[in-house]
C-alpha cells in the first residue's frame, strides 16, 4: 500500500511539473481571446445537453435497477447526480461509492442488487461506446494518422467495460472490501439483467448519453469558431474519457485539457481554441451538476 501511495504522489508530482511547464510555454493570450468571444448561446444549449446525457445515465441505471428491486425514478436520478458531483471533487472513482450509499440509504434497497445494477451498467456503456468507435469511422472522415488507434481505443475500452463486472473500485481500501464481499451475491442477480428485454431500453439511453456527450464537446467546439468536423468532437471525446483514467487531479484538472489540446491540434485546430475550448467544456460539465448536487443535498434528502 505505501509503495502504491508512493507511486501515485510521484506521478501526481511529475503531473504538476509538466502542467507548470506547459502552462509557461503556453500562448495563453490566444485562449482569452477565443473565451471572450465565445458564442454564450451555444455553450448554455451545450451545458443543457450536458445536463441530458447524465439525467439519461441515471434512467438507464434506474431501469437495471427497477428490474431486481422497486425504488423512485427521482431517488436514482439524485444520486446519479450526487456520484457526478463526488467524481468532480475527488482525484478517485468515488462517485459509484456515494451512488450506492446514498440509494441505499434513502430507498432501502440491498446494497448487492445496487452494485449488480451498477456493474451492468458499466457494461452497457462499454458496448455502446465499442459499436460508435466501430462505426463512426466509417461515416467521418478521419485523420489519416488516427485510424490505426481505433483498434487500441477498442480495445482499451472493452477491458475496462469487462473489469467493471469485478468488484468495484472504491475511494478506499476498506470499501473495497466491503463491495467485494457484497459482490459475492452478484451471480444471483445477473441472471435477472441477462433477458434482452430488461437490457434494450437501457441500452437505447446509453447511446443517448454517449451521443449528447459528443454533442456537448462539438457545440463548445462550435461556441469558440473553431469550425470542428464531426469526427474532431468525437475524436476529442473519446481521448478526454480514456484519459480521465488516469485521475490525478479533481475533476481530472489538467489531464482533460492536454489531452483535448493534443487531439483537436491533430485535427487541424490550434492549441488555443482547444484549450479554450477545453476549459470552457469542463466548466459546464462541474459547475452545474455541483449546483444541482448542492441543492439536492440541502434540500431532497
Amino acid at each position: 500500500m505505501r509503495r502504491k501511495k508512493k507511486g501515485e504522489l510521484f506521478l501526481t508530482f511529475i503531473f504538476v511539473l509538466l502542467t507548470l511547464y506547459a502552462s509557461w510555454r503556453f500562448p495563453w493570450k490566444g485562449t482569452w481571446q477565443a473565451l471572450q468571444q465565445a458564442n454564450l448561446s451555444l455553450l448554455l444549449l451545450a451545458t443543457l445537453v450536458n445536463l441530458s446525457s447524465l439525467v439519461a445515465k441515471g434512467w438507464s441505471w434506474h431501469l437495471l435497477l427497477e428490474s431486481l428491486v422497486p425504488h423512485r425514478w427521482q431517488a436514482a436520478q439524485k444520486a446519479t447526480f450526487i456520484g457526478a458531483a463526488a467524481n468532480c471533487l475527488s482525484v478517485s472513482f468515488v462517485g459509484e461509492g456515494f451512488r450506492v450509499g446514498n440509494i441505499v440509504r434513502q430507498q432501502k434497497l440491498p446494497a448487492s442488487s445496487v452494485i449488480t445494477s451498477l456493474a451492468w451498467e458499466r457494461l452497457i456503456e462499454g458496448i455502446a461506446l465499442s459499436f460508435l468507435i466501430l462505426f463512426v469511422p466509417r461515416l467521418l472522415p478521419l485523420p489519416p494518422s488516427l485510424n490505426r488507434l481505433w483498434l487500441g481505443a477498442l480495445i482499451v475500452v472493452g477491458f475496462f467495460s469487462l473489469f467493471s463486472l469485478s468488484p468495484f473500485r472504491a475511494a478506499s481500501s476498506r470499501f473495497y472490501r466491503l463491495l467485494s464481499f457484497l459482490n459475492r451475491s452478484l451471480p444471483t442477480s445477473l441472471s435477472q439483467l441477462s433477458s434482452p428485454r430488461v437490457l434494450i431500453f437501457p441500452l437505447v439511453l446509453t447511446f443517448y448519453n454517449w451521443i449528447a456527450a459528443w454533442l456537448t464537446f462539438h457545440l463548445v467546439l462550435m461556441a469558440m469558431n473553431a469550425n470542428p468536423k464531426l469526427s474532431a468532437s468525437f475524436l476529442a471525446m473519446l481521448s478526454t474519457n480514456l484519459a480521465g483514467l488516469l485521475r490525478l487531479t479533481p475533476a481530472n484538472v489538467g489531464v482533460f485539457q492536454a489531452s483535448m489540446v493534443a487531439t483537436l491540434l491533430v485535427c487541424g485546430i490550434s492549441a488555443e481554441v482547444g484549450m479554450a475550448a477545453s476549459l470552457a467544456l469542463q466548466g459546464l460539465q462541474v459547475i452545474p451538476v455541483l449546483l444541482i448536487a448542492f441543492i439536492i443535498i440541502l434540500f431532497f434528502t
